[in-house]
Parts: C-alpha cells; sequence; structure tokens
C-alpha cells in the first residue's frame, strides 16, 4: 500500500521504481549482514536478533509516517532501513527454525506459511483494511494510515507467535540443552 499511496501522492513511476530497486538491495544487504555477523559471532545470535528487530522496527516506524513526510531521501531511506533489519532478521529466525526442525519437524515448514500467508491473506486482508477504511469515510490519508496500522500489527504478530512456539517447544523439550 506504500506504492498505492506515491501514487496518489503524484511520484513518478521512475521514482517507485528506484525506491523498490533501493529497497530490494537493502534487504540482499541485510541477508548478507546478518549471514556474515552470525558467522563472525555464532554465540550473539539472541543479540543480532534483536538488533535487527530494532532496525526493522525503526523502518517500520518510519514507513507509518509517510502521510505526512513527502521528503524524497525520507521516502527512499524509509523501505531501506525496513527491508534491511526485515531481511536481516528473516535469515536469524529462518536459521533458528531450521535448526529446531528436528524437535518439531512442522517449524521448517514455517517460513513457508508465513510467506503463503504474507502474500495471500495478507494482501487481501489489507485490501479489505482500505476499502473499509475508504468505505467509513476516511481520506486516502488516513486509510491508508489506518491498512498500514493493520499491516504491521498482523507483521508483528507472526514473530510473537514463533517466540511463543519455541518457548512451548522448550517447556515440552527440557532435554534438548535448550
Amino acid at each position: 500500500f506504500d506504492t498505492a499511496f506515491l501514487v496518489h501522492a503524484q511520484h513518478t513511476q521512475a521514482f517507485i521504481a528506484d525506491r523498490a530497486t533501493l529497497g530490494a538491495a537493502a534487504q540482499i544487504a541485510g541477508t548478507i549482514v546478518a549471514g556474515a555477523l552470525l558467522h563472525r559471532y555464532p554465540l550473539r545470535e539472541s543479540a543480532l536478533r534483536t538488533a535487527f528487530a530494532l532496525v526493522a522496527l525503526a523502518g517500520v516506524a518510519m514507513l507509518a509516517a509517510y502521510p505526512w513526510v513527502d521528503s524524497v531521501p525520507y521516502l527512499l531511506a524509509a523501505p531501506a532501513v525496513e527491508g534491511f533489519g526485515a531481511a536481516g532478521l528473516t535469515v536469524l529466525l529462518c536459521l533458528a527454525l531450521v535448526r529446531d526442525a528436528h524437535v518439531h519437524p512442522l517449524l521448517a515448514a514455517l517460513p513457508s506459511m508465513a510467506i503463503m500467508l504474507g502474500t495471500e491473506f495478507g494482501l487481501e486482508l489489507l485490501q479489505m483494511a482500505f476499502a473499509a477504511a475508504s468505505a467509513i469515510g476516511l481520506d486516502a490519508t488516513k486509510a491508508y494510515a489506518a491498512t498500514f496500522a493493520a499491516q504491521a500489527g498482523v507483521a508483528m504478530l507472526v514473530p510473537l507467535l514463533l517466540l511463543v512456539a519455541a518457548r512451548s517447544g522448550r517447556a515440552v523439550h527440557p532435554a534438548r540443552g535448550s
């Protein structure tokens, strides 16, 4: 919905494409940096997850401010910051899930399920949230903000569910040394 907002705010297609390219490059960088840091500091995995989560959260906060900030550098930086943090966090979470899959085989499927829910189910829900916000009379800026709040809420829910699953796995399998 950030692209829809940028179109609504009359930014050019070239700007939107350049912004997407920069965001994708930041995701690749986040993936590489997370892998490199984990290789260099394997015992600091938890601290690395926290750091990448904070970077992603800062990016999400920047994205949430779109309707009120119309600065080109800011609009370019926001998806790059969020993408860098989210990509690094994704690498670290997927590693933890795959590592623990021997105890709970379905854990290995969680990244696939999250992708499917995020792209298919999530997009449909966000379209419904935008339509509902528009239907109750919110202008485009407020409808965008409501949709973004729904998107951020769902995005925050997934790591919480993974944390709960990880903690319940430890309670069930205390002998595995976690």
